[in-house]
C-alpha cells in the first residue's frame, strides 16, 4: 500500500504564550501544493522587484577631486599676466623706503631732542651757576676750566690789616685777615690774589695764595697770613679777591702761611 494515501492524524500543540493546547490537524497534501506555489510565485515577484528597484536607482556619484575644497589654481595665462605688475613681490619694495623713512624721522627727532636737552642744561648752568655751586662745591673747578668764575656772595673778608716789617735789612709786608663763609651752605674756597696799587689804583704788583681749607661751612672762619718782600715804594693800595685756580701760584717771594676769600676789597 502506498504510504502517501495514510495522512497524519495531527497532533497536540501548545501555545507558548498563554499555554492553552489544542489539537492541530495536518495539512492536506492540496494545501501543500498551494502552499508552495504561492512561495515560488513570491520569489518570482520578489526578483522582478529587486530588479526593477535596481533599475530605478540612480548610478552613485563619480568620486571628489583630490583639490575639491582647495583655493582653485589659477591658469598659466592668468598667472602670466599677475607676474607682469607683481604686487606681491613688489610690496616689500615699497615698505623698505616707507620704513627707512621712518627710521630717519626717528633719529632726526632724537638729535633734536638731544640737542635742546644740551642747550637746556647749559643755558640752565649758566644761569644758575651760584645756587649749583652752592649745593655742589666740586662743580667750581668745572665751571673754572671753561672760563667761567663764580663770584660767592655769601664768603666775605673781615679783620684784614697789613703792615711792614724788616728781615735782614729789607722791607716785608705781612698781610693778615680772616675770610668767613656767610651763608647757609658750604661753599669751596679758591685761591686768593692780592694786588698791590698806586697812586692812580693802577696795578704795581699782584700774588696769589692759596688757603689751607679747601671749603668753609656756614659761620665758619679762616684765618690767613702772606708776606711779600721787598714790596713797590710806590705801593698806595691793595685789593684782596678771589682767582683762578690756574693762577693760584705765589710770585716773586709771596710766602702764603694761610690764605682765603671770594670778594675784593682795599686797603691804604
Amino acid at each position: 500500500m502506498d504510504a502517501a494515501g495514510f495522512e497524519p492524524s495531527g497532533r497536540k500543540v501548545r501555545c507558548a504564550k498563554c499555554g492553552e493546547h489544542w489539537h492541530q490537524e495536518p495539512e492536506s497534501a492540496q494545501a501543500k501544493e498551494d502552499a508552495e506555489e504561492l512561495e515560488s510565485a513570491a520569489a518570482v515577484e520578489a526578483e522582478s522587484g529587486d530588479a526593477e528597484s535596481s533599475d530605478d536607482v540612480p548610478p552613485p556619484p563619480p568620486p571628489l577631486d583630490p583639490d575639491f575644497g582647495k583655493p582653485a589654481r589659477k591658469s598659466q595665462s592668468a598667472d602670466d599676466e599677475e607676474d607682469e605688475p607683481a604686487p606681491a613681490r613688489s610690496r616689500p619694495r615699497h615698505q623698505m623706503p616707507i620704513k627707512a623713512r621712518g627710521s630717519r624721522t626717528l633719529q632726526v627727532a632724537g638729535w633734536v631732542a638731544l640737542i635742546a636737552f644740551v642747550a637746556g642744561s647749559a643755558l640752565g648752568a649758566a644761569a644758575f651757576r651760584s645756587e649749583i655751586i652752592r649745593l655742589w662745591p666740586a662743580t667750581q673747578t668745572l665751571y673754572a676750566a671753561f672760563n667761567d668764575p663764580v663770584d660767592i656772595d655769601d664768603m666775605a673778608f673781615q679783620n684784614v690789616s697789613y703792615e711792614y716789617q724788616f728781615e735782614n735789612g729789607l722791607p716785608v709786608l705781612s698781610i693778615r685777615g680772616e675770610v668767613i663763609n656767610e651763608g647757609e651752605a658750604r661753599i669751596p674756597l679758591r685761591p686768593v690774589q692780592i694786588d698791590l696799587r698806586g697812586e692812580n689804583r693802577e696795578r704795581l704788583y699782584h700774588w696769589t695764595f692759596r688757603l689751607p681749607e679747601t671749603a668753609l661751612d656756614p659761620a665758619e672762619r679762616a684765618e690767613f697770613v702772606t708776606r711779600l718782600s721787598s714790596p713797590p715804594l710806590e705801593a698806595r693800595d691793595l685789593v684782596i679777591r678771589f682767582t683762578e685756580e690756574e693762577d693760584a701760584t705765589p710770585e716773586a717771594g709771596a710766602e702764603a702761611e694761610k690764605g682765603g676769600a671770594e670778594k675784593d676789597e682795599a686797603a691804604r
